[in-house]
């Protein structure tokens, strides 16, 4: 579970057939996660339930490398020693909501595994 002193929202979705919402922030072990929930007659499509509830998690030891590959990605100087959370937490912001005319680097979760799959980044995903 997010703790709420630095959670951020990267998506809500609001129409009949789902509610969805995806946050970002940390976990009480200090990992970075999203937190995913869809609500509605699509997941109980898709998935046989009407609520779909997901954690893409980075553990506290893929941080760094998740911070220089997105410092990379994004067009920034790569951090120089560890990350601080508030330093994540903006690079998590500017790849899922960018400022401008921008278009965001990551549409949802899994774009963002898929990236995190061909960076080499170790990560959990888990559902419930």
């Amino acid at each position: 579970m997010i703790n709420a002193d630095m959670k951020i929202r990267l998506r809500k979705i609001n129409r009949p057939d789902l509610l969805s919402t995806l946050d970002a922030g940390f976990n009480a072990s200090g990992e970075l996660e999203l937190e995913g929930y869809d609500l509605g007659k699509l997941p109980e499509e898709v998935f046989g339930d009407s609520d779909y509830e997901y954690w893409v998690t980075l553990p506290v030891t893929s941080l760094p490398a998740f911070a220089r590959e997105a410092s990379d990605e994004l067009g920034l100087s790569r951090p120089t020693g560890e990350p601080d959370r508030a330093s994540l937490m903006d690079l998590i912001r500017r790849l899922f909501l960018p400022e401008g005319e921008l278009k965001p680097v990551f549409s949802g979760e899994s774009a963002f595994m898929k990236w995190l799959e061909g960076k080499g980044i170790p990560y959990n995903f888990c559902t419930w």
